[in-house]
């Protein structure tokens, strides 16, 4: 396993037993989007994931989404348990700056992603 100060952008990560993926890194803090399980209601910031997308990211249940609305965490609350692939990266941000865009929540910690 991975120390904390390896956790790289990409990587999945369990936090206060919830899984995330993180999607930048900051200095001390990861930005982080939850997985949820894909039987959980919808929001328009959910982005189906196929089993290859995740494949390496080690998730105890197969079915899963990542629901596009950032989170902020310390990497010392982290702890790494996979991967995801480089395109599938490359979805969640671009689904990330299209629901910050339609949403109000544009904190200071967010501008320039």
């Amino acid at each position: 396993m991975k120390t904390n100060a390896d956790i790289n952008v990409g990587d999945v990560v369990v936090c206060r037993n919830n899984f995330f993926i993180v999607v930048y890194r900051r200095q001390e803090d990861a930005v982080l989007c939850p997985l949820v399980v894909a039987s959980d209601l919808s929001h328009r910031a959910d982005l189906p994931l196929n089993l290859g997308d995740i494949a390496d990211a080690n998730l105890p249940v197969a079915n899963m989404r990542v629901r596009a609305v950032p989170c902020l965490r310390r990497y010392l609350s982290l702890a790494r348990i996979g991967c995801t692939r480089p395109s599938c990266l490359a979805r969640i941000r671009e689904r990330l700056r299209t629901e910050m865009a339609q949403s109000d929540r544009s904190s200071a910690w967010l501008r320039g992603l």
